[in-house]
């Protein structure tokens, strides 16, 4: 209430895909069909935490790498990867800071994607994600660019926008949108 009042506003940037906005991130891959089975077992009953744990080891039994080609600035570059993450600004993806970001107006788009191929090195990866011991050097690959291109031969890919599932048309133009969103921040102490 106190930032309402009394609080200066603040441009900060945004992401959009195929025109779709998110403000945190997109995703693809495993965590779209997390999300999916998760909402499943809530709507059955389930509280979310559980529903979640539960979700995660039947995406984990069925789930298949993604054959992507990522396209930016200029260059094609085949990827086969089970997960794709799409932070609105670069994200820090290790140690107890994971998933925190120093900046939300730098105009750029930080895509992830682990460098993984089986299912036993996807829940290595998930457990040391949790401990907050994923090192991002060696375990993921990262680009920064304000656009960039997925292609895929699907013709449809589930994508998550914030946590919410979409079905989208392929290839997926991920663009980032600087201070395009106006939000209220406390005012600093001077």
């Amino acid at each position: 209430i106190k930032s309402l009042a009394n609080g200066e506003e603040r441009p900060v940037d945004v992401g959009e895909v195929n025109g779709h906005i998110f403000v945190n991130n997109s995703g693809l891959g495993l965590y779209p069909s997390i999300v999916r089975l998760r909402e499943k077992e809530q709507r059955r009953g389930v509280s979310k935490w559980p529903a979640a744990v539960w979700a995660w080891a039947k995406a984990m039994k069925g789930y298949r790498l993604l054959h992507l080609e990522v396209d930016t600035d200029g260059k094609r570059m085949p990827r086969s990867t089970p997960i794709v993450f799409i932070g609105n600004n670069e994200y820090v993806m290790e140690g107890l800071k994971m998933g925190t970001r120093s900046t939300l107006d730098a105009g750029r788009l930080c895509l992830y994607m682990p460098r993984i191929k089986g299912r036993g090195e996807l829940l290595w990866l998930s457990t040391r994600a949790l401990l907050g011991l994923a090192k991002e050097d060696k375990i993921f690959e990262m680009m920064l660019a304000t656009e960039f291109t997925i292609a895929s031969r699907h013709t449809h890919l589930n994508v998550t926008l914030d946590g919410e599932v979409r079905d989208l048309p392929t290839p997926l133009k991920y663009a980032s949108r600087p201070k395009s969103l106006r939000v209220l921040v406390p005012r600093k102490a001077r």
